[in-house]
């Protein structure tokens, strides 16, 4: 199962919260990724005929109150949109414009009307991480697994990926020679995993850099040392990015280590 998620940037937040402007309407509602989404439709018309409540309450002009209730009923009647959702959906309505964002945490539902918007619910799932991500990390296999609160773990599909050490050294085994023929025995092996570990850390780089996520690393000596001291640096480190970058003391940060054993 997937969720679709467009967590608002930086960028964003600051217009939300600088923004004034009377009415200014903000809706929370739990929502399911596996749902086609007709509950989720019908709680929306039900939050947006509470706003047109309190909107009348504040006495709002009459067109502005027409204006925000036709947007909320356009986005009601949106399928595409509803098929992809995630744990719940903030919605921020003027008469001028409505912004949505597909939320990875779930929120109760909830309705506010103000001259500006209500930003709490929406600020906690940003400051707090709500996805990780595992690279699980043998000699034979490597697969990296999406984490998210609430939902089973899902494999992540990565474009050349190799499946194996040996597959990515072009081997049936890693256990031969070395491509310089004089290393062979365990310095040959170690030779070949630094090739493993650095066609995986090509493959990774695109998908990953940049993410605000942490990534976490499973995988048992030798291999988790020779990963790590096999990773390229100049990764976006911005916020809890795990993936390595330069520090100031011009060395590589790494990934953390979950449980391994020898």
């Amino acid at each position: 199962m997937t969720l679709h998620t467009d967590i608002p940037t930086r960028a964003q937040i600051d217009w939300l919260l600088a923004s004034r402007n009377l009415p200014s309407v903000s809706v929370y509602l739990p929502t399911d990724p596996a749902s086609a989404g007709t509950a989720e439709r019908i709680e929306l018309k039900n939050l947006a005929t509470e706003a047109g409540r309190q909107l009348s309450e504040l006495d709002a002009a009459r067109h502005d109150a027409a204006e925000i209730g036709a947007a909320f009923a356009d986005l009601s009647d949106d399928e595409e949109f509803w098929r992809y959702q995630a744990r719940s959906l903030a919605v921020f309505a003027t008469p001028d414009a409505l912004t949505t964002f597909r939320l990875p945490n779930r929120l109760v539902s909830l309705v506010a009307v103000s001259d500006r918007f209500h930003l709490k619910p929406l600020l906690r799932s940003v400051t707090f991480p709500q996805v990780a991500f595992v690279l699980a990390l043998a000699q034979n296999s490597v697969r990296l697994l999406e984490v998210v609160a609430d939902l089973e773990p899902a494999e992540v599909a990565v474009p050349d990926l190799p499946a194996s050490a040996a597959d990515a050294v072009g081997q049936s085994s890693i256990k031969g020679r070395a491509p310089r023929r004089k290393i062979q025995g365990s310095e040959g092996q170690k030779v070949r995993l630094h090739q493993y570990s650095r066609q995986i850390d090509r493959a990774l780089r695109p998908l990953l850099s940049g993410l605000d996520a942490p990534l976490i690393l499973a995988a048992a000596e030798p291999l988790d040392s020779i990963f790590r001291a096999a990773l390229s640096c100049g990764w976006s480190s911005a916020g809890r990015s795990a993936w390595p970058s330069r520090t100031a003391s011009g060395t590589c940060s790494a990934p953390p280590s979950a449980s391994r054993g020898g």
